[in-house]
């Protein structure tokens, strides 16, 4: 006895399955040959016939699709087009893996981090007089006083003790002062 056969006129053709989907008509054949999707014959009057896919099946398979989507990243930005000499506004986009998303996320954080240490502005270890002044809050007079202490002939050498350099005739003036002896 043979089994009553199934009413397959509102199955999807592969090409209508491939567009459910997102995917072409090879992808289509390979889930069919993979047992992922199963595939009936359905008879078209003067034609060869049409293979059709079980709904239920496509369904399936697209629900498991979306929970393996990729992660779409997308950077800004401009691109200059060297032939005509121009810009263009662009949104690269590209498309990982789940199994990469992680990865990518890894990266983002720490580009994100680097990129947030490198805008902190590096503090000078040596002040010129006008900089200790604002920074320390004491009068550029009082500094100036101190350091010729510091540097006389008796205590010579003790300047860097003091946190002091005569750096002679330069831009920013004539002294220097450690940070951190302030």
């Amino acid at each position: 006895m043979t089994a009553p056969a199934r009413d397959t006129s509102t199955w999807p053709t592969q090409t209508e399955a491939a567009v459910r989907l997102a995917t072409n008509e090879r992808t289509i054949r390979r889930f069919i040959a993979a047992g992922r999707l199963r595939a009936e014959k359905r008879p078209v009057v003067g034609a060869k016939p049409q293979t059709v896919i079980d709904p239920a099946d496509v369904a399936r398979v697209r629900a498991e699709r979306e929970r393996e989507k990729p992660v779409v990243i997308a950077a800004p930005g401009r691109d200059h087009d060297t032939d005509h000499d121009t810009y263009h506004d662009r949104s690269e986009v590209t498309r990982i893996e789940p199994a990469a998303a992680a990865l990518a996320e890894l990266f983002a954080g720490a580009a994100r981090a680097l990129a947030d240490a490198q805008a902190k502005p590096v503090r000078a270890t040596w002040l010129t007089l006008a900089e200790a002044a604002e920074a320390s809050g004491l009068p550029e007079s009082w500094l100036r006083e101190y350091a010729k202490r510091c540097l006389d002939d008796e205590t010579r050498g003790a300047g860097l003790q003091c946190g002091v350099l005569d750096v002679g005739k330069r831009k920013g003036g004539r002294w220097r002062f450690r940070r951190d002896s302030l």
